[in-house]
């Protein structure tokens, strides 16, 4: 099955289950589309399913509405609405869909929060960035950026009521077949795949794309805790999980499937653990800042979301590096600075 547009979308269907359908949504981000899938035939009674939703977005919900109608159906007719992670390309017109079809929103309870409060602007995640940016030594104007950056992405979605959670190895009966829940945190603390054990389809989202690698991004603990959760040691922990599986296919939440699933894990993981020994090696050279590694590697130049993403990835080679105690922070004031620790023998 590959995605298709609008126009295409009555015509996209795979063998097994033939209830499966995808759409790619147009997006305002550089990610380009974003892919959401249909299964048309629960299984237990009730309407189709939606997984994932696109972005509060005039263009997005346009090609939904005519990719539903190219099927036969209409937003009135879903059932259920699942959301895979609360980024707004996935989840932002679920509120507008729910409330026009009084679909059941599903979602992991690490969603919850930003689903139905928006979280991720709380003055509980603004403190935090704002105190991990300049631990990172992220200058003032260029934390403000980024702040409005990431306030402007806020903008393409909008609260959802979550009315049942969903949690790992929980089962869903989806287009006449059991699909089994995996949460792989990494990308988002909440993300949610789903498997198909006897088809080998693995419904990935954002966890594994065929073009770029999913971007473990730098997340507040729940309101109240402390300790920030290292999300690339959890997302090559969940790599491992998904290519110990060997799925036959994996449907993405951008780009077309991947067939090579245990190939393309094993590469992403390998690239993970070659850009850690890059940033150790910078770090040899001289300490540095997590800023001054992220401008090394990649650009101070890139545009303020960019440069968050970029903060986040340069952030988990430091936990890797860390946790293998070949690295550790030792701050000036209240700026961290980087340094290596030597390779025992």
């Amino acid at each position: 099955m590959e995605c298709a547009d609008a126009e295409q979308a009555g015509r996209v269907t795979i063998p097994s289950p033939p209830t499966l359908h995808c759409l790619s949504l147009p997006t305002p981000f550089s990610v380009g589309d974003v892919n959401v899938y249909l299964l048309e035939s629960d299984g237990y009674g009730g309407g189709p399913t939606l997984l994932d939703t696109g972005p509060l977005w005039q263009p997005a919900e346009t090609a939904l509405r005519q990719g539903l109608a190219a099927m036969g159906y209409a937003v009135s007719d879903l059932d259920r609405i699942i959301i895979s992670h609360p980024h707004a390309d996935h989840c932002g017109l679920a509120g507008k869909l729910a409330a026009e079809s009084s679909a059941q929103v599903l979602a992991h309870p690490s969603s919850r929060a930003t689903l139905e409060h928006g979280s991720a602007g709380s003055r509980w995640a603004t403190l935090f960035y704002r105190k991990w940016l300049t631990r990172s030594g992220v200058p003032a104007q260029v934390q403000e950026a980024i702040a409005q950056g990431r306030a402007t992405t806020r903008q393409y979605a909008q609260s959802v009521r979550v009315d049942a959670e969903v949690n790992d190895g929980d089962r869903l009966r989806m287009g006449g077949s059991d699909w089994e829940t995996m949460l792989v945190p990494g990308h988002s603390g909440g993300l949610i795949c789903f498997y198909e054990p006897e088809t080998g389809i693995l419904l990935a989202s954002d966890h594994l794309i065929a073009d770029i690698s999913s971007n473990p991004v730098v997340e507040p603990p729940p309101d109240g805790e402390s300790g920030r959760p290292k999300r690339l040691l959890q997302y090559l922990q969940q790599l491992e999980r998904v290519a110990s599986l060997r799925p036959a296919v994996a449907y993405s939440g951008h780009g077309q499937p991947i067939t090579n699933v245990h190939g393309l894990a094993k590469e992403r993981i390998a690239f993970h653990y070659q850009r850690a020994d890059q940033v150790w090696e910078s770090l040899v050279e001289r300490p540095a800042t997590l800023f001054e590694l992220a401008g090394k590697l990649f650009s101070v130049e890139l545009p303020p979301i960019h440069l968050f993403l970029a903060l986040s990835e340069v952030q988990g080679h430091l936990d890797m590096l860390e946790d293998a105690g070949r690295a550790r922070c030792s701050t000036d004031g209240p700026i961290c600075y980087w340094t290596a620790e030597p390779i025992s023998n």
